[in-house]
């Protein structure tokens, strides 16, 4: 768990722009609402997905950046085990289908180009939030897990996890893209 570093976060998050504005934005409702076979997300439904986590969390980590303490001294994470194995678990390493919450489910949605520029916005705010954390004790805790909030995550968890579901959404989005061009051509 040593490889991450807050300071690479903005860079991850940055990243995360560029693939949604370089590869998704241009693209028409039918090719961004194409679903490989049922029981699979399209494009849409990935990134509209992400947006379900932002804006849940986006708020809780607001909560949390308000109350930390500077810190202007270089900090090493200090992991709970549930920020460990959430991030593990969510991590593109780990190649196993994982099941969402039905309230975090976009399955068969018809949605509008509105997520992706939705997604812009939240992954800015993340973004803006791993910038801050930078100079604030990092591992402060106080952010409730979404789905069991009696569980709290610090905010350098929390903004790992953020980064790794997206990568891992991101590149599911790539591949329903991919599939589409087989199936085309």
């Amino acid at each position: 768990m040593e490889k991450y570093q807050i300071d690479k976060l903005k860079e991850s998050f940055e990243g995360f722009e560029g693939i949604v504005k370089n590869e998704f934005l241009h693209l028409n409702s039918e090719l961004l609402n194409f679903k490989p076979n049922n029981g699979s997300w399209s494009i849409l439904e990935c990134i509209a997905h992400l947006n379900l986590y932002s804006e849940y969390y986006l708020i809780e980590l607001q909560k949390i950046i308000s109350k930390a303490e500077a810190s202007p001294k270089a900090q090493r994470i200090k992991w709970s085990w549930f920020g460990k194995i959430s991030v593990e678990k969510i991590a593109i390493s780990n190649n196993k289908k994982m099941k969402t919450f039905a309230r975090m489910d976009p399955d068969n949605s018809q949605l509008s180009i509105k997520v992706l520029e939705d997604f812009i916005i939240y992954n800015n705010q993340l973004k803006e939030m791993s910038q801050k954390c930078e100079h604030l004790n990092f591992n402060t805790r106080g952010v409730k897990v979404e789905f069991f909030k009696i569980l709290k995550l610090s905010l350098a968890e929390t903004l790992i996890f953020m980064m790794e579901h997206q990568n891992r959404h991101l590149i599911q989005a790539q591949n329903v893209l991919k599939r589409q061009s087989k199936a085309i051509v």
